[in-house]
C-alpha cells in the first residue's frame, strides 16, 4: 500500500502546473438576432427564458416588476423587447432585458 501512495504522490508531484488561462470569447446567451428572427418553437423558450431571468431579478431586487410604476402584461415586455432588439441587433437579449428592468424599476440588475 504504501508503494501505491508513493507512486501516486510522485505522479501528482510531477504533473504540470495548470497554466493561466487565455482570455478568450466563448458565446453565449441569446442575441438580438437570434430573439428576432427565432421560429415559433424556439421562441417560446427564449421568451421564458426572458420572464425567468426578469422574475429573478425582481426576487432578488424585492421589486415588483410587473405592477410598478404600471401594469405590464407579456406581451407588452416581448414587444419592449422586440423593439429595443431591433434597435440593438448586435446586443445580447440579456441586455435588453437589464435594460427594460432598469426602465421600468429604476434598478439596474446586473
Amino acid at each position: 500500500m504504501k508503494v501505491g501512495s508513493g507512486l501516486l504522490a510522485l505522479a501528482i508531484a510531477t504533473t504540470p502546473a495548470p497554466v493561466l488561462a487565455q482570455q478568450i470569447w466563448v458565446e453565449a446567451g441569446i442575441d438580438c438576432g437570434q430573439w428576432v428572427s427565432a421560429p415559433g418553437a424556439t421562441k417560446d423558450l427564449y421568451e421564458a427564458y426572458l420572464l425567468g431571468t426578469i422574475d429573478a431579478w425582481a426576487v432578488a431586487h424585492d421589486l415588483d416588476f410587473w405592477r410598478v410604476p404600471t401594469r405590464a402584461s407579456r406581451d407588452a415586455v416581448y414587444v419592449w423587447i422586440d423593439n429595443w432588439c431591433r434597435s440593438n441587433p448586435l446586443s445580447l437579449l440579456i441586455d435588453g432585458a437589464s435594460a427594460m428592468f432598469q426602465f421600468r424599476t429604476g434598478v439596474k440588475p446586473d
